[in-house]
C-alpha cells in the first residue's frame, strides 16, 4: 500500500513525500506543521486510524489539527468510513484507486475545502451544509497549504506559524466553550431530574465532559478553566 501510494503520488507531481509504517514514529513527525497533505491507510487498524484522526483534529497529536487529511482503505463498509468521517477526516478513498482519483481528491482538497465545525463531540470538516432546521456552529477557515503549494506562492514560515497559532487559539476557545456549556446543561438537568435512572445518565455526562474539559483546558494552558473543571469533576 506504501510503495502504490507513493508511485500514484509521484506520477502526480508529489516531490517530496515521507512514508511511516509505525504509528509512533508518524505521530512524532506530526509535530512539524509543515505537512500539506497527509494519507493515512485504515486497512488494518480501523480504530486505531480515527483515535489519530480524532486526536489530531482536537489538538492533541502535532501542531496542525487542520491537516488535510484523506484515509485510504479495501474495506468500504459502513461503519469503518463512518467513523474516518465522524473522526474528522476529510474524505475516504477506497482501494484500487487510480491516480485520476487521488488527484481529483487532493484538488477538492486545495480549491473546495469545507469550513471547520467545532462542538463537543466532533472537530472537522463540515458535513451538515445545510443547517437551516439546527443550530449552526461557529464555523472556522482552515489554514490550506496545499491550495498555496498548488498555486505556486510564496510560504513564509514565520507568518505561517502565526496564522496557525491564531487558527488553533480560536479553535481550542470555541472548544473550551462548548465543554463548559455542556457542563452547565447536564448540571441543570441533574439539579431539576426527578427520576434517579434520568439524573444518572447527566451525571455520566458531567463526568466525560468535565474531564475531556481539564485535558482541553491542561493543554491550552487555560488554568482557570481547568481549576473550575477539575472541582467539577
Amino acid at each position: 500500500n506504501l510503495e502504490t501510494t507513493r508511485s500514484l503520488l509521484s506520477a502526480v507531481g508529489c516531490r517530496r513525500m515521507e512514508g511511516h509504517v509505525e504509528l509512533p514514529d508518524f505521530v512524532r513527525r506530526l509535530d512539524t506543521p509543515l505537512f500539506d497533505l497527509v494519507l493515512l491507510d485504515g486497512s488494518d487498524s480501523a480504530q486505531s486510524c480515527a483515535d489519530l484522526i480524532q486526536r489530531v483534529r482536537r489538538g492533541d497529536v502535532g501542531q496542525n489539527p487542520f491537516l488535510p487529511i484523506l484515509v485510504t482503505s479495501w474495506d468500504g463498509r459502513g461503519a469503518p468510513v463512518s467513523d474516518y468521517l465522524n473522526a474528522g477526516a476529510d474524505d475516504v478513498l477506497l482501494r484500487p484507486y487510480s491516480a485520476n482519483a487521488i488527484v481529483e481528491r487532493i484538488f477538492a482538497l486545495a480549491y473546495n475545502r469545507k469550513p471547520f465545525v467545532v462542538t463537543t463531540d466532533y472537530v472537522g470538516p463540515d458535513r451538515v451544509g445545510d443547517w437551516a432546521d439546527r443550530e449552526k456552529p461557529p464555523m472556522l477557515r482552515p489554514l490550506n497549504l496545499l491550495n498555496a503549494r498548488l498555486k505556486g506562492e510564496h510560504i513564509d514560515p514565520i507568518a505561517m506559524a502565526a496564522e496557525l497559532k491564531n487558527a488553533r487559539r480560536q479553535l481550542d476557545v470555541e472548544r473550551v466553550g462548548r465543554l463548559a456549556r455542556r457542563c452547565a446543561m447536564a448540571a441543570e438537568f441533574i439539579y431539576r431530574a426527578e427520576q434517579p435512572s434520568t439524573e444518572t445518565i447527566y451525571v455520566t455526562d458531567l463526568l466525560e465532559t468535565a474531564g475531556q474539559l481539564s485535558h482541553t483546558a491542561r493543554r491550552t494552558g487555560l488554568a482557570e478553566n481547568k481549576e473550575i473543571s477539575d472541582v467539577m469533576e
